[in-house]
Formats: structure tokens, C-alpha cells, sequence
């Protein structure tokens, strides 16, 4: 199996899914859609520790606001992941991971969306989160939080 081009297109599981011929496809992209909103809740509600992201509305980039100027600014040589969220679950989330935030940028523009049709857009600053978890997992004076199994 020739790795590079597997990972070239790895599909989604969304996609997965549409594929197999599940019935419940567009639920489940829905669903899919909105797991880090559920995520970001039961963080502020019970604690529960996620990959949390930096987000944009797609048209932010497009029109290079203030916003998002001030952080490509700061962050535009860090590593991440990125995703297009559609508003309407009949189209596919889009995807890229592995690149620093410019050359992110770049493949952004280079994507031929309607910005008004993406709910948001998502970067995920890899480093800095994975930093950040390391810091807190493995600090001198940290304590484990909770241990049990979910």
C-alpha cells in the first residue's frame, strides 16, 4: 500500500458512512457537525477537557478581518488542522491538517466554497494545545483531576 497517496484522501467517516449506504447519513453529519459545540458545553458545565478551538466564520478569512488578522499575525508559523463546517449537512465538512496556519491560508483560498454556506471555521493550533496538555499532565505540582474510566 503506498501510504502517501492513502493519506492524500483519507476519507472522513461522514463520508465513510455515505458510502456504506447508512440511512441515518445526514443525522450523522449534523451530528458530527455540531460535537465540539456539545464539547465546548460540558467543559464550562463538568470540566471535560477537549481539543478546543480558535474559531472564524469562513468569511472572516475571506475578508481578512481584524479579527483574524490579529491572529495569523501571531500564529501564522504554527501547525494545525482546519475545517470548513457547511450549514447545510448535505455538503461535506473540508479538511486539512498537518500545515503551518499560512500555507493553511493559502489552501483555504484556494477552496471554491460560498463562504455564507460554512457555518464556521475552525483552526486547531496543534502545538500550543499538545504544549499546553503536556505542561498539565506532566508539570512537578500537577494532580491528576480524575482517573476513572468513562
Amino acid at each position: 500500500m503506498d501510504i502517501k497517496s492513502y493519506y492524500e484522501r483519507q476519507i472522513s467517516l461522514s463520508e465513510w458512512f455515505e458510502n456504506s449506504g447508512y440511512k441515518s447519513t445526514t443525522e450523522f453529519r449534523v451530528e458530527d457537525n455540531e460535537k465540539r459545540e456539545r464539547l465546548r458545553y460540558l467543559k464550562k458545565e463538568i470540566g471535560v477537557p477537549f481539543d478546543e478551538p480558535v474559531q472564524f466564520n469562513a468569511i472572516d478569512l475571506v475578508n481578512n478581518t481584524k479579527k483574524f488578522e490579529k491572529y495569523y499575525q501571531k500564529h501564522s508559523e504554527e501547525y494545525c488542522a482546519l475545517r470548513l463546517i457547511p450549514k447545510d449537512p448535505e455538503l461535506p465538512k473540508l479538511r486539512m491538517r498537518g500545515l503551518i496556519i499560512r500555507k493553511a491560508y493559502d489552501w483555504f483560498k484556494e477552496q471554491e466554497i460560498s463562504p455564507s454556506l460554512r457555518k464556521t471555521l475552525m483552526v486547531y493550533n496543534l502545538y500550543r494545545q499538545q504544549k499546553r496538555n503536556f505542561r498539565r499532565n506532566y508539570s512537578r505540582n500537577a494532580q491528576p483531576t480524575d482517573t476513572r474510566a468513562f
